[in-house]
């Protein structure tokens, strides 16, 4: 009786959580899209291995890409917690932090509105552009009211029009 306790126990224990492997298989591929079935199949759980992935600087930054993609499937307080941090501080791959903004946002803009904004409006004034633009077509989608006064202040500091467009403002010339 013992042994075959033991037994279920081992065969039960590792469907419980998702494995690395069976995580990484999903992030694969030439033309990779996400795959919300082949995750919810993972269990509730394969976010925390996304979140290793997403912060392992040893896997490729494209894989580490997919990993924050993924994790939009998965809107709670760690992944909250992991993309705040990911984006409020300049890390590793600067694309990386900008694929960030872009998920959090994607994730987070509705049911974080105000905490979301708190961290976007510093990276307004970021040296890097693209993290900028990222930035402000975040909060130009969320509409909100008091961050239209940092993005005036944006709009005014531009230097290049492709910027401007690329951010979301009007067609004009700085």
């Amino acid at each position: 009786m013992r042994y075959a306790l033991l037994l279920l126990f081992v065969i039960a224990l590792p469907g419980l959580a998702a494995d690395r492997e069976a995580v990484m298989n999903l992030l694969k591929g030439y033309e990779w899209r996400l795959d919300a079935a082949g995750f919810e199949s993972l269990g509730a759980e394969a976010y925390r291995e996304l979140l290793a992935i997403a912060a392992d600087k040893a896997e490729l930054n494209m894989v580490r890409g997919r990993a924050l993609a993924a994790l939009t499937l998965y809107p709670n307080q760690q992944v909250w917690l992991f993309f705040a941090d990911r984006v409020a501080k300049p890390g590793d791959a600067p694309a990386l932090r900008r694929r960030a903004v872009d998920v959090m946002c994607e994730t987070f803009a509705t049911a974080r509105a105000q905490e979301v904004e708190a961290i976007l409006v510093p990276l307004l004034e970021d040296g890097d552009a693209h993290l900028r633009i990222a930035a402000a077509k975040c909060l130009l989608a969320m509409g909100n009211d008091s961050s239209k006064q940092s993005l005036r202040h944006y709009r005014d500091t531009i230097d290049n029009s492709w910027e401007a467009r690329a951010a979301g403002f009007p067609d004009e010339t700085p």
